[in-house]
């Protein structure tokens, strides 16, 4: 989906990817990474959590 995404020239909002964990511990990665990140920074990012 990101290669699409680049090949193609479109913009996405940015794709997470999380391992198998318990849903508490993935909504705190994810919280802590709205916390640190801004919306812009994140477009068209693939991050791990």
């Amino acid at each position: 989906m990101q290669d699409v995404s680049l090949d193609n020239n479109q913009f996405h909002a940015g794709i997470l990817i999380a391992k198998r964990r318990s849903p508490y511990e993935i909504a705190e990665r994810v919280a802590i990474l709205l916390d640190t990140l801004t919306a812009d920074e994140i477009a068209n990012q693939l991050l791990y959590v």
